[in-house]
């Protein structure tokens, strides 16, 4: 169609490059021994996937230890080599989360460092000269989460999308669910279509560690804050997520 026009050169939006960091002196990546104190690192992988489901490249640059100089090095390192940084692990409040402190001695510009959502409330998103950084929650639920509600919109937004959020859909809700009032809870659902009307099955166990509940699912149920309870057979309102 272009040649057919005459169109030599046109204006385009590139993909957008995004370096993904996993911090933390317990990971060790696929080919290492697993002992009691360390765990695999999932969440490089999981994230690194969900860049490429987006349409951005993925710049993967492995696992940091809890160090300062080194999370330090490699964030400034994925400056130069991104347009957008994705950090895992190293947000909370503890003695070996120090990421925070990090982007702040770097000069990044830091927006928020919690929201009241559940799985993922410690988040931190900062801005260094205009480039995003995402400081994501270590456990891999929440860490998938969060990009999956923050990163994604706004890496489809940067590449030029206008439809830059999940469908959502009513569904009726086939278990009960309760939960603590004053976060919202993104409840792990598989949704199934009958009698033309969709359904929503709640896969397992909702800890933010419990990574297999979350593959389960193809859509994230919506609990608002200040509810405490869903009973079986009320409408809710489902992401979905394929």
């Amino acid at each position: 169609m272009l040649s057919a026009l005459g169109s030599k050169e046109i204006d385009v939006i590139r993909q957008v490059y995004v370096s993904v960091i996993s911090t933390g002196d317990e990971l060790i990546d696929l080919d290492e021994e697993l002992t009691w104190s360390k765990k695999r690192n999932s969440n490089g992988y999981a994230l690194e996937a969900q860049v490429r489901q987006v349409g951005a490249k993925p710049v993967q640059l492995g696992i940091v230890p809890d160090n300062s100089q080194r999370i330090k090095e490699a964030i400034l390192n994925a400056l130069v080599l991104s347009d957008v940084v994705i950090l895992s692990g190293g947000v909370s409040m503890g003695d070996y989360d120090l990421v925070g402190k990090v982007l702040e001695d770097i000069g990044a510009e830091v927006q928020f460092t919690k929201v009241a959502i559940k799985p993922g409330k410690p988040i931190t998103f900062a801005l260094h000269n205009t480039k995003p950084i995402f400081g994501l929650p270590g456990n891999p639920v929440s860490a998938i989460i969060c990009f999956e509600i923050f990163v994604r919109p706004a890496l489809l937004k940067m590449m030029g999308h206008k439809d830059i959020y999940r469908t959502v859909v009513k569904a009726e809700l086939m278990q009960d669910f309760r939960k603590k009032p004053g976060r919202k809870f993104f409840l792990r659902v598989r949704i199934e279509r009958k009698d033309n009307h969709y359904q929503a099955f709640p896969t397992g166990p909702q800890g933010s560690g419990i990574l297999k509940f979350l593959v389960l699912a193809n859509a994230l149920v919506v609990v608002p804050e200040e509810v405490t309870e869903l009973k079986q057979g009320i409408e809710v309102e489902a992401y979905l997520l394929d």
